[in-house]
């Protein structure tokens, strides 16, 4: 394991999460989800299973929001990252494609 500088890395983080919801709030929970880009990937009578992949900030900031209409199950796998590449570094690997 090895610490990265969060301004020299690209950082995310999947969320899964099964949340309660009536006929009046399943549209809010729908709508949620389409203003953070997540996934619903399963529907229930009672419930909606979504999914988020995104830096921790934002995921953090979807939870808090879903949390309002009850989370019955969640996980999350924690932070993820890898060395952003040097700019020069990708200018040469774009060079390379289309040359």
């Amino acid at each position: 394991i090895s610490e990265l500088d969060p301004r020299q890395s690209v950082e995310r983080e999947l969320l899964l999460a099964t949340v309660r919801v009536t006929p009046e709030s399943r549209g809010q929970v729908v709508e949620l989800a389409t203003i953070f880009d997540a996934k619903i990937l399963a529907v229930g009578v009672e419930a909606l299973t979504v999914s988020l992949e995104g830096h921790p900030s934002k995921v953090d900031d979807f939870e808090a929001l879903l949390d309002g209409y009850g989370i019955a199950e969640l996980q999350r796998t924690g932070r993820v990252a890898l060395p952003k590449l040097d700019r020069q570094a990708r200018l040469r690997a774009v060079k390379g494609k289309t040359g």
